[in-house]
């Protein structure tokens, strides 16, 4: 992958060598260009694991209760998640931080979203690289669904470089009485660099929801 698409292809690798503890040797079936731009990122597609979160409790962590990337599949259903800071991080797309191509789906749907990001940030993160020079989505196909936010202010999602978005069926419930930070957001969504993207405001819900201490 590279930062204009210029050389993005999928390739086969006849042989890979360890040269050192900071070196690979790839040969491939196919013949390269003579000359390949800086920065080239090169994934193995065929080793992304799909990645699977269910009935899981997670929390306290700083400052991502779970931060997944995989161009797998990502399924994260009936969980409590809990952080200062974003709860669920996603994607990737050529960040310094998060080397990788971007996710091809993830399904992220009856969870509880409890007392985060009051430190900043949003409860859920797509991350993704939009600009001149790579103008297309690298995150595609992501639904977020009959999710329940219970948190000081209305703020859900920030989504970067999304093709295929959609945020419908969610519950929240503001608790003022929950800690915030000069950091902490106000808007319900941010959104750079997406196609394709339905977004329902979420229901206010005025029952008393347990929360994550």
């Amino acid at each position: 992958f590279s930062e204009d698409h210029t050389f993005d292809a999928v390739l086969t690798a006849d042989r890979l060598e360890s040269v050192s503890s900071g070196l690979v040797r790839l040969a491939f079936s196919q013949t390269l260009p003579e000359t390949l731009p800086e920065a080239l990122l090169a994934e193995n597609l065929s080793a992304c694991p799909d990645v699977s979160l269910r009935r899981c409790a997670i929390g306290n962590n700083r400052p991502y209760a779970a931060s997944i990337l995989t161009r797998g599949a990502v399924t994260v259903e009936d969980c409590t998640l809990y952080s200062t800071y974003s709860a669920l991080v996603l994607g990737g797309g050529l960040i310094s931080e998060r080397l990788g191509g971007g996710m091809s789906k993830a399904c992220i749907a009856g969870n509880r979203f409890l007392n985060c990001a009051y430190n900043g940030g949003y409860p859920i993160r797509i991350r993704g690289e939009h600009s001149a020079y790579s103008p297309y989505p690298v995150n595609h196909n992501v639904l977020i669904e009959k999710n329940t936010f219970v948190l000081p202010s209305r703020c859900f999602l920030s989504a970067d470089s999304v093709e295929n978005l959609v945020f419908r069926e969610n519950i929240c419930h503001v608790d003022k009485s929950l800690p915030t930070s000069n950091g902490n957001e106000t808007t319900p969504f941010t959104l750079i660099g997406c196609k394709n993207v339905v977004t329902e405001s979420a229901v206010e819900d005025e029952k008393n929801h347990s929360r994550a201490e």
